[in-house]
């Protein structure tokens, strides 16, 4: 619960209040130690400063609603080159629910034999 109030934070329609790039970096040290070194860490942190800044200044950034609308809009407008590991955290957090109900459904079913 905790990863997705923060990831929330990064929504832009949300206007980041409550945005902390630190605590995005913790989290993602702790769910996510496979994907990210501790470099990828320390460059999504450099990276997440002037995101903030960038997509609250551009009128078709700021009022995107979701993470899949906001990782199409990077790639549309040619930022995920800029912010490639806000992309990459995009992508893990916009497949973590599919992942997560696969896995309740194959333990289910594992129950139920």
């Amino acid at each position: 619960m905790d990863l997705l109030s923060t990831i929330a934070t990064l929504i832009p329609r949300n206007r980041f209040k409550s945005f902390k790039g630190k605590n995005i970096c913790d989290l993602v040290k702790k769910y996510y130690p496979s994907d990210f070194s501790q470099q990828d860490i320390y460059g999504l942190e450099q990276q997440l400063k002037p995101f903030v800044v960038d997509v609250s200044n551009n009128e078709e950034l700021k009022y995107i609603p979701t993470l899949i609308d906001l990782c199409h809009c990077l790639v549309e407008t040619g930022r995920d080159t800029i912010y490639n590991l806000i992309v990459r955290l995009l992508h893990l957090l916009v497949i973590l629910p599919v992942s997560t109900a696969s896995a309740e459904r194959a333990f289910f079913k594992f129950k139920d034999r």
